[in-house]
C-alpha cells in the first residue's frame, strides 16, 4: 500500500513538474519570438531607408554611403548585423561597362563573381562597414546562390522585406565558419515598383540588404 501511494504521488509530481517546465519553455520561446520579430522589423526599416537613398539618387558614391551608414550607428543599435549594403542588378550587356566603372573608382581588381554566363547578374557595390571581411564580398553575385536568390526574387516580386534561409557568411583566416541569414528590401527606379510582379521586375534597380549573424 505504501509503495502504491508513493508511486501515485511521484506520478502526480512528475506531471506537475513536466507541465511547469513546458510552460516555462513556451514563455521563453514567446519572449524570444517577440524580440526577434521586433529586431527584424527594425532592421527592415533601416533597409527601407537605404533603398530610398538608392532609389532617388542617380549614383551613390562609396564615401556618401559610408557617411550614411556611420549615422545609423549599426554597431551600437543593431548588434548582430555584420554588414549593410546595396547589390545592383546588371544585364549581361552592362557587365563590362560596370566593371570598368568600378575600376575607374579605384577598385582595380574588381570583378563580378563567380565567373560564368548568366542574365541577369547582380553585384554588391556598397557594403559597410568596409572592413577586411566585407571587402571579400565586393562584386559578389548573390543571385547566383540558390538560398539567397530565393529571398531576393521574393523581395523583388512582392516589394516586401524578405529573409533568406541559412547561409554561410565570410570569415577571416583561422576563424570557424560563420552562419547567418540575409534580409533584403528591393530598390525600384524612382522608388515605385508597380502593381504587379512583372512591373516590379521591369523597374528593379537592385536590393538593399543586411547580413545577420545567427546560427
Amino acid at each position: 500500500l505504501g509503495l502504491t501511494v508513493t508511486f501515485l504521488v511521484w506520478g502526480v509530481l512528475r506531471q506537475q513538474t513536466s507541465e511547469q517546465a513546458q510552460a516555462a519553455f513556451e514563455f521563453q520561446v514567446s519572449k524570444f519570438s517577440v524580440a526577434l520579430d521586433s529586431y527584424l522589423s527594425a532592421t527592415g526599416q533601416v533597409l527601407r531607408g537605404v533603398a530610398g537613398l538608392f532609389a532617388v539618387s542617380r549614383q551613390v558614391e562609396p564615401d556618401d554611403f559610408r557617411r550614411y551608414a556611420a549615422v545609423l550607428r549599426l554597431d551600437m543599435r543593431f548588434p548582430g548585423i555584420q554588414g549593410v549594403g546595396f547589390a545592383q542588378q546588371l544585364a549581361t550587356a552592362q557587365l563590362e561597362r560596370h566593371q570598368q566603372a568600378m575600376h575607374d573608382q579605384g577598385f582595380g581588381n574588381y570583378a563580378v563573381y563567380p565567373a560564368g554566363a548568366r542574365d541577369p547578374y547582380t553585384a554588391i557595390i556598397n557594403l559597410e562597414p568596409f572592413d577586411w571581411r566585407n571587402q571579400q564580398l565586393l562584386g559578389y553575385d548573390m543571385f547566383s546562390e540558390p538560398v539567397r536568390r530565393q529571398a531576393m526574387a521574393r523581395a523583388r516580386d512582392t516589394g516586401q522585406v524578405s529573409l533568406s534561409g541559412k547561409v554561410q557568411l565570410p570569415q577571416e583566416p583561422g576563424e570557424d565558419a560563420k552562419t547567418g541569414a540575409l534580409l533584403y528590401v528591393p530598390v525600384y527606379r524612382g522608388g515605385l515598383g508597380g502593381e504587379s510582379p512583372e512591373q516590379r521586375r521591369g523597374t528593379l534597380v537592385g536590393w538593399a540588404f543586411a547580413s545577420l549573424r545567427m546560427n
